[in-house]
């Protein structure tokens, strides 16, 4: 109940949080243990949003990608879209429409509380920018994918 709570104070806060930008990709890369964090084509790329809000965004989504078995995470960004790949269990077809909902989790037994994903879309829409998965074929190879598309003119 604590975790939850804790969950939710921060979505609270950071939806309040002031937004600004941009950062630099390089600088947001998140650090976590078994997971390798790359960027596609290495290159100094700014994002339009703030270092700090990045780095929020992309640990969640590493912490989420490493708790869903994989040990690579790919960013690459392009035309305004950050692609978010990983090679973990990817995502059902079934799951997509509700994983940014709150609470939704299929890690419940692991002490997921479906907070994670909820709270990135919250510190999105501050920028304009929306989450959406995509669902891939196990049999590529290909975990999760997860795109972050900014909006040509983010809300001030």
């Amino acid at each position: 109940m604590n975790t939850l709570l804790s969950r939710l104070r921060e979505m609270a806060h950071l939806r309040q949080a002031e937004k600004s930008g941009p950062g630099r990709l390089l600088d947001m890369i998140p650090d976590i243990d078994g997971l390798a964090v790359r960027i596609a084509e290495p290159s100094d790329e700014m994002l339009p949003l703030s270092q700090e809000h990045g780095q929020i965004i992309l640990a969640h989504m590493a912490q989420n990608a490493r708790a869903h078995g994989a040990g690579e995470l790919t960013l690459s960004f392009t035309q305004n879209r950050l692609r978010i790949c990983d090679d973990g269990e990817g995502v059902s077809e079934g799951d997509l429409p509700r994983l940014t909902d709150p609470f939704f989790t299929t890690r419940r037994e692991e002490g997921g509380t479906g907070m994670g994903l909820a709270i990135v879309t919250a510190l999105l829409e501050g920028y304009g920018a929306t989450l959406t998965a995509i669902a891939a074929p196990q049999e590529n190879g290909q975990g999760a994918i997860f795109d972050i598309q900014f909006a040509e003119n983010p809300p001030n």
